[in-house]
């Protein structure tokens, strides 16, 4: 069964509020359950390198993880792994069976293999019943003499300089919050030297400068009647000029911070236009994440009162990503940010202590903090100091706690747990905010439960009839494989049997046979049928994927 908190809310003492929890209104903690009662998997594979030759292996390893409990996904048994090419037409694939939460697997490099863009693509039967994508897409490279058809037709010159106000709006009167990230024609961010925000008369409102990977935020308090712009210079000595956007009459600025001191400070702010639209209405902050706990908050708007802060505690919060959403009377959302929560997350590290070589052979000494006793699984790609043939667009710590809940590509994954100190958390918490809302939608959240449409497999299930059977009381079908493996099934109406939960390697022959109740096996007469029969697998969002080299 679920679990739902209400929290006590511990308010600043500079401003009044009149935050109250939610004591009523349960429909929309109901919806909410119905929509995340089915469990979902989470997936990431590990491959041993990202470039290759014809004639390699490409060898991984699959993780399936739930998210909710954050412990491997152990019921998962059929994981469907698909090549694609650049045109997303699928090219071969393999189903694999998983035990205890992760899987194992090869491809060779055939001929059929031209020199090229190939995306991997793992996931489950399971996984086509939710509108989240969530299964796992690897860009790989097999390396030849490849044309490359004018790839760099496009100029570096070209940016795409992005908005995103926090909270999703840029409210008139109110101290906004707006993130930005400036990207090029490949889709990688561009640091930015030093911003400049001023107002149709030129005049300077503020500056800013990005991260490395260009993103960053700045405030500003704005009137609708003024048109603002923003320019930036790169270290190219570009200048690039746009224009911030509309800046709404009425609206409420939605602003969250995560502290060093285990606190995130929640502030909602608004103006003299909007709050006499929002007296005697009720609105709700929900806190959640896909399932599980979620903390709803009761707001009260009060004349005369433009600005309320609360402040929740981290070890209340889910570890990792939290999601907030502001939602009015009529539950739809107005506003949402996302935040990650640094503790209890189940980040472990692990360190090289020694390599010993001897002849052709190299053992590396591991230390880590995990404890053993649970049987942890590793997986271990080595390759030479200076290769290049190793470049994931994802990691696991990227997959299971980030990939999950937002939408977009995070640009050197790797960073964003390589250290725990203040700039990568800043860094991290940039990174949501300029991401947007979440990958769920409440519009899908809101409508009926979700309805299953594709089973959990386990393993191969054989369904089949017999021919020229009158059928006989304590008779059964036996079913035997060349892998030594013997099932028994009775015989149903119409002549019909059912095998389940049946698991067979490549290349396994099975024979039928027909046991009496004396236990004496004839030869039968059979026709059958097992299920899946193939892969019929599509790679969704191609576009998002593909990166020119």
């Amino acid at each position: 069964m679920k679990k739902h908190f209400l929290l006590l809310l511990l308010f600043l003492n500079f401003f009044s509020t009149v935050f109250s929890q939610i004591k009523s209104s349960e429909d929309i903690i109901k919806k909410y359950d119905e929509y995340f009662e089915l469990e979902r998997e989470t997936i990431f594979t590990h491959f041993n390198k990202s470039r290759f030759f014809e004639g390699e292996e490409i060898w991984f390893k699959t993780y399936i993880y739930n998210n909710n409990y954050q412990i491997p996904f152990e019921s998962t048994t059929n994981i469907y792994v698909s090549i694609f090419n650049e045109s997303g037409n699928i090219i071969t694939s393999k189903l694999l069976y998983a035990s205890k939460g992760y899987a194992n697997g090869n491809f060779l490099i055939e001929e059929k293999f031209t020199p090229g863009i190939y995306f991997v693509k793992t996931s489950t039967n399971w996984m086509k019943n939710f509108k989240e994508d969530l299964s796992h897409v690897q860009m790989i490279e097999i390396i030849g003499d490849r044309q490359e058809d004018n790839v760099n037709l496009v100029s570096e010159s070209k940016y795409d300089l992005q908005f995103l106000p926090e909270g999703g709006h840029i409210v008139e009167d109110v101290n906004n919050t707006i993130g930005f990230k400036l990207l090029n024609n490949k889709g990688n961010g561009v640091a930015i030297k030093e911003g400049t925000v001023f107002d149709e008369n030129k005049n300077i409102i503020t500056t800013f400068k990005s991260n490395q990977f260009g993103l960053g935020k700045f405030s500003l308090n704005a009137k609708a009647s003024t048109n603002y712009s923003v320019s930036i210079s790169l270290a190219t000595s570009e200048i690039i000029t746009r224009p911030i956007g509309i800046i709404e009459k009425k609206g409420v600025s939605f602003k969250a911070a995560v502290t060093n001191n285990d606190n995130v400070i929640i502030a909602l702010e608004t103006n003299n236009f909007t709050i006499r639209d929002l007296i005697g209405k009720s609105y709700y902050l929900l806190v959640h994440r896909g399932g599980g706990q979620i903390i709803k908050l009761k707001i009260d708007f009060v004349e005369n009162q433009l600005k309320y802060f609360l402040r929740l505690k981290k070890p209340e919060l889910l570890p990792g990503i939290n999601i907030l959403t502001l939602v009015n009377e009529n539950y739809k959302p107005v506003a949402e940010r996302l935040v990650f929560n640094n503790l209890k997350t189940p980040i472990k590290e692990i360190m090289v202590e020694g390599i010993e070589t001897q002849k052709d052979s190299s053992t590396v000494k591991l230390r880590t903090n995990i404890n053993t006793e649970i049987n942890p699984s590793f997986s271990v790609s080595v390759l030479p100091a200076s290769n290049e043939s190793y470049n994931s667009q994802s990691t696991i710590m990227t997959s299971f706690l980030l990939t999950p809940y937002i939408n977009g590509n995070i640009e050197n994954p790797y960073y964003y747990f390589s250290n725990n100190d203040h700039k990568t958390l800043y860094d991290l918490d940039l990174l949501l905010l300029n991401q947007g809302w979440s990958r769920y939608n409440w519009d899908d959240i809101f409508k009926a439960p979700l309805s299953v449409n594709y089973v959990f497999e386990t393993g191969f299930v054989i369904k089949g009839s017999l021919n020229s059977y009158k059928q006989k009381a304590g008779d059964l079908i036996v079913l035997s494989s060349s892998e030594n493996q013997i099932h028994e099934s009775g015989i149903i109406e119409n002549s019909t049997f059912t095998f389940e939960n049946l698991f067979f390697a490549d290349d396994t022959s099975i024979n039928f046979s027909l046991k009496n109740k004396n236990g004496k096996l004839t030869k039968p007469f059979v026709y059958a049928n097992i299920f899946p029969k193939s892969i019929n697998d599509n790679l969704q969002n191609l576009s998002a994927y593909k990166k020119v080299y």
